[in-house]
This record gives C-alpha cells, sequence and structure tokens, in this order.
C-alpha cells in the first residue's frame, strides 16, 4: 500500500514538473523578437531592425541591442549608439506590446549578429515592477555590391561604308557595302557600361565578297554579347551609297492592351530596381533585352516607359497570352515586397478576414483580425521567398510575421440525393447502429400504440355484450305491427 502511495506521488508530481517547464519555455521563448527589414542585402544599404515586446500592462522598457560594429554602422532610432551597442528607453501608456525600430548600413561583406536584451517594467511607479526580458537574436547577411550585367554598346561605326540597317543597342546584326578600291575598314565600339570590356575579332583587311568582324562586349559581371558586321567589297570599283532609310517598326512597342505604346526599357543600367533585384538577358520580339530578376527567378520584371513623359511602369509578362501586368507591391524604405495570392488549398484562419489598408500612398487589400485592430497582415514575396508580413498601421512598420500560417481550404461538397440506401451505406458504423437502433424503438412504440388500440377496442365490444344480456329479460311481442314489452314475471304470476 505504502509503495503504491509512494509511486502514484510521484507520477504526479513529475506530470507537474513536466507541464510548468513547458509553460514556463513557452512564456520565455515569446517574450521578445527581432525582425531585419531585409534578411540579406548589399554593401552601402541601408536594414532596419524591427524589436517587439510583449507583457501585460507594460508601462517602461530599457532595452540594448548590441550588433557588429566591424559590419553595420549605427544610424538611428536609439537614444545614442556606437562601438556595436545601441540603448533605448522607453515609457508610454500601459500595454500588452511594443515595437521599436532601430536603423543601421551595412559597411562590408559579411554576417552580422543583432540582438537586444534589457528589462520592462508592468504598472505605474512607484508599484511598477522590474522584469528581465528574455531577449532575441538574428543574423544579417550583407553581400557585395552587384555587378553591372550590361553588355549593350552604346555607339557602333565603321571607317568605310554605312551600317545597314542603322545602329539600334538591342541590333546585332548588320551589313556593309564598299566599292572594291577600299582595301580596309576599321570597326569602332563603345560599351554602354564603363566597366565593360569590348573586343574586335576579325582582319580590318578586306578580301573580295563578304568580310566577317564581331564585336564582343564583355560585361562587369561577366555576361557577353556579340555584334556581327558584314563587310562586303564589290568585284567593281562602283560607288558605295547610304542605303535608303525606311521607317521602322519599334519591335520594343506594345501595340495592344492596357499598356498600348508603352515602349519596354531594354537597357536597365540607368534604372534603380528594387531591392533583391538584378538585370539579366531576355527576349522579347526577337530582340534582346534585360530585364529584373530576383536571385530564384521567380519574378521577371519588365519596366515600361509611358509614350509621353517619364512614367515609368514595372509589369510582369505573360508569354502565354501575351499580356502585361502592374506588378502590386509596396515598398519601405529602399525595400520592396510584391503582394502575392495565397497558395491553392490555402486559405487564412477562421478569425481572420479580408479587409483594405493603406501603406504610404497605395491602398491594397490585405488581412485583419478583430483581437489586434491595429495590425494588418500581407502575404508577399520579399527576399526571395514568400510569407506573411505584419503591418502596424500605428508605427508605420512593415515586419516579418512567421507566426501566421494559412491553413487547408475546405471545401463543402454539394449534397447529393442518392437514394436511402446510398445514404445510409455513407453513414459510419456507430451512426448505422444508432439508427437501426431508432427504427427499432419507433416501431416498438407503434406496435405498442396498435396493442393499445386494440384492447379498447375489445372493452368497448365487452360493455356493449353485456348491454344486450341485460336487454334480454324483457320479451318483444308484436301484434298488428306493434310491440308490446312484457314481464316474464307478471306473465308468470297470472299463469298461477
Amino acid at each position: 500500500m505504502k509503495k503504491s502511495f509512494i509511486k502514484f506521488s510521484t507520477t504526479i508530481i513529475l506530470i507537474f514538473c513536466i507541464i510548468f517547464s513547458l509553460f514556463s519555455m513557452n512564456c520565455f521563448a515569446s517574450d521578445t523578437t527581432l525582425y531585419f527589414s531585409s534578411n540579406s542585402i548589399t554593401v552601402g544599404d541601408k536594414v532596419s531592425v524591427s524589436v517587439n515586446v510583449k507583457g501585460s500592462n507594460m508601462t517602461i522598457v530599457n532595452l540594448s541591442v548590441s550588433y557588429d560594429a566591424s559590419v553595420l554602422q549605427y544610424v538611428s532610432g536609439g537614444d545614442g549608439g556606437g562601438a556595436g551597442v545601441v540603448s533605448l528607453v522607453r515609457d508610454f501608456s500601459p500595454t500588452n506590446s511594443k515595437s521599436f525600430t532601430i536603423e543601421f548600413i551595412s559597411l562590408k561583406s559579411g554576417s552580422a549578429q543583432v540582438s537586444v536584451t534589457g528589462t520592462k517594467y508592468h504598472g505605474a511607479p512607484p508599484d511598477d515592477a522590474e522584469v528581465s526580458i528574455s531577449g532575441a537574436s538574428a543574423t544579417l547577411q550583407v553581400k557585395d555590391v552587384a555587378l553591372s550585367s550590361n553588355a549593350n554598346l552604346k555607339a557602333l561605326s565603321v571607317s568605310a561604308g554605312y551600317l545597314s540597317p542603322k545602329f539600334s543597342a538591342n541590333r546585332t546584326s548588320y551589313t556593309v557595302n564598299v566599292k572594291n578600291s577600299v582595301t580596309k575598314c576599321d570597326v569602332y565600339a563603345t560599351a554602354a557600361d564603363g566597366g565593360a570590356k569590348v573586343a574586335v575579332s576579325g582582319s580590318s583587311t578586306l578580301k573580295v565578297g563578304t568580310n566577317t568582324r564581331v564585336v564582343t562586349v564583355t560585361a562587369p559581371s561577366g555576361d557577353t554579347k556579340k555584334y556581327t558586321i558584314n563587310i562586303i567589297r564589290s568585284e567593281t570599283d562602283d560607288e558605295a551609297t547610304a542605303p535608303e532609310e525606311t521607317p521602322e517598326v519599334n519591335p520594343l512597342e506594345i501595340t495592344e492592351g492596357e499598356f498600348e505604346k508603352f515602349t519596354i526599357i531594354s537597357d536597365l543600367s540607368s534604372v534603380t530596381l528594387l531591392k533583391g533585384f538584378s538585370a539579366v538577358a531576355a527576349t522579347y520580339n526577337e530582340t534582346e533585352i534585360s530585364v529584373a530578376s530576383d536571385e530564384k527567378g521567380e519574378y521577371k520584371l519588365y519596366y515600361l516607359k509611358a509614350p509621353e513623359g517619364e512614367e515609368t511602369v514595372i509589369c510582369t509578362y505573360d508569354e502565354a497570352n501575351k499580356v502585361f501586368k502592374q506588378l502590386s507591391y509596396v515598398t519601405q524604405g529602399e525595400y520592396a515586397y510584391i503582394l502575392a495570392d495565397l497558395p491553392d488549398g490555402l486559405a487564412m484562419p477562421k478569425d481572420y478576414y479580408a479587409t483594405n489598408t493603406k501603406i504610404g500612398e497605395k491602398d491594397i487589400k490585405c488581412y485583419a483580425n478583430a483581437a489586434t485592430p491595429d495590425f494588418f497582415y500581407i502575404y508577399c514575396y520579399a527576399d526571395s521567398k514568400y510569407g506573411f508580413y505584419r503591418f502596424d498601421a500605428r508605427e508605420k512598420v512593415l515586419q516579418r510575421y512567421p507566426e501566421l500560417e494559412p491553413e487547408k481550404e475546405v471545401i463543402e461538397e454539394p449534397v447529393v440525393n442518392n437514394g436511402i440506401l446510398n445514404r445510409f451505406n455513407s453513414l459510419t458504423t456507430n451512426s448505422k447502429i444508432i439508427l437501426i437502433g431508432f427504427i427499432f424503438v419507433v416501431l416498438a412504440v407503434i406496435a405498442l400504440i396498435v396493442l393499445l388500440i386494440i384492447k379498447l377496442i375489445r372493452a368497448k365490444k365487452n360493455q356493449d355484450d353485456d348491454y344486450l344480456d341485460e336487454s334480454d329479460d324483457f320479451d318483444d311481442v308484436s301484434i298488428n305491427g306493434n310491440f308490446f314489452i312484457t314481464d316474464d314475471t307478471d306473465k308468470n304470476d297470472s299463469n298461477e
């Protein structure tokens, strides 16, 4: 008996210890969170660090943010920083959650860890309680500045004859006609990017017939582009004349749809691209152009110029339907967040609903939760991955929110009446047993009611039979159609 009691007590104590430790770990882990506006930046870029502290009825926080001073330089957001530490002390009205943003600029490539520690106070002075926060940390990757991939020519000419057709940076094949007396023709080429290299192959000395010269442009990134010139030396000494200029159709001008008469910008070397995107080679209408692509190639962005003015529109291109669609995105600082749809088969949790909010000047679609009215949740593509971001409408801060995850979409199938038997077969075993039992109970009740009715009918009939038996004591006598009732007793008496 004693041993059983000890085992029982020990088990109960262990269970309470496990529950308490789990509760403690959950509370500890959810105390503070730290997010970067982007987890990967290039040298010279700014990055925002958002620190969120949670606690019941908080009124004051005293934070210390540590960072790698060799990779990052403090810019703003704290009460002072340097030598790898930023201090931040804030008091405010009682709240359960508070966010703070600190900005840095990257100095060199490498990995930099940012961490936060400190204390928070609950209640109002002098009775407020000081509590140490659990702290948080995250790592930021800083990359070297991306090298230009612009391998276009800015100018191309020859020392004899004329290029046909007229030079265009996107056209890579030309013809030059010269007379027989021309024995030498030099090619002059200038790269659009000052850091690109230009090499011309083939001999400048001409033979009768076709002489091919190739201009190869190598961009700083290593991308190359080749321009071919076929110089044709005539067998006679007729003067070579400039080819007649004919109106050309611009292959980069959009001829239909929402962006009709807009022109695709083929050279993106002078265009400020969205953060995380770089120029890559592409083809449109058999013409080589540059488009902006992220590291994973998930998005290819076309920059379109309006027919009048300097307006530039960023679009995606549906090659199957040959349709341009304006990119839906928001920016915060230098960072861009592309608004995306939830993947097929996924839906928001039930306590979230679709709504709209404004970030900057843009009115965007998002989700909200009645429990957190100051926050809006957006599904975005940023930093080469999809995920939820939370916009704090009060602090005007957009930050990653991996805690929110979509659920599997429940599709209600239409109810089809396939007959009683099919519906019965679709029930579970327990449901079938319950239904059969219910049917037996109903039949039993009906049988009892029928038996009761039969019994009542029989009882009524017995009463009628008793009444008829009593009426047999009287004799019915008919004389000339008239009935007389005579008493047998009187008859007997008269006979006597």
